[in-house]
């Protein structure tokens, strides 16, 4: 029944709110579901108090979508930053005036675990279209894999602005924008943090050793 739910509604999301769908997409929200679903019956059960957080409301879309400042910084939230399962990621990139680039990013449990990083040379523009592209690679990889609340922190104060649209978009990444606000909705929760570069220390050491290589 969870997965019949899901196909529903991203059927809806395709054909009401021009939401782009792949297979990563797809299975991913489709797990991230099962996933929950797991979770709230074992809490149900066993009385565990495990930490889940409240679902979004479906039907109005990003309208939960809201701007806040957090230590005197912009911070952009979709749905509700409950008690849950939070994986919080942090994302750096380099880049050089020959176009040559690299995004590193480290993702922790709400436990403070380890659960995955990785670094990626690529081509940009410009040190901004950098930064994203690092921040749309969580999303795909967030999605795909199914964790569905989420918090990624970035130096790079101009992109949070952007994201919660305290600054107009550049153009060099206005695309990717479009792209990152699609994937967003398959979110129950999600966060766009600034935080200064000496707290994001290990991502940036993973992007500057890519470009190394």
């Amino acid at each position: 029944m969870t997965v019949l739910w899901g196909l529903w509604a991203l059927r809806n999301k395709a054909k009401f709110e021009n939401v782009s769908l792949n297979s990563q997409v797809i299975s991913g929200f489709l797990f991230g579901l099962i996933r929950e679903k797991a979770h709230l019956l074992s809490d149900h059960i066993d009385g565990s108090g495990s930490m889940i957080c409240s679902k979004r409301n479906r039907e109005n879309g990003l309208d939960d979508m809201k701007s806040e400042i957090k230590d005197g910084y912009p911070l952009q939230l979709i749905g509700k930053q409950d008690r849950c399962d939070v994986i919080r990621v942090q994302v750096d990139a380099s880049w050089n005036r020959n176009y040559d680039a690299a995004f590193g990013w480290v993702a922790y449990d709400w436990r403070g675990c380890e659960v995955m990083r990785r670094q990626k040379r690529i081509k940009a523009e410009s040190a901004l279209q950098a930064e994203a592209l690092g921040v749309r690679d969580v999303l795909i990889w967030a999605s795909s894999g199914g964790f569905l609340h989420l918090q990624i922190s970035s130096d790079c104060l101009q992109l949070i602005n952007e994201l919660a649209g305290a600054e107009k978009a550049n153009h060099l990444i206005s695309d990717l924008l479009e792209e990152m606000w699609g994937l967003s909705s398959i979110f129950h929760c999600l966060c766009f943090v600034f935080i200064p570069r000496h707290l994001n220390s290990i991502a940036h050491g993973l992007a500057y050793q890519a470009m190394r290589l």
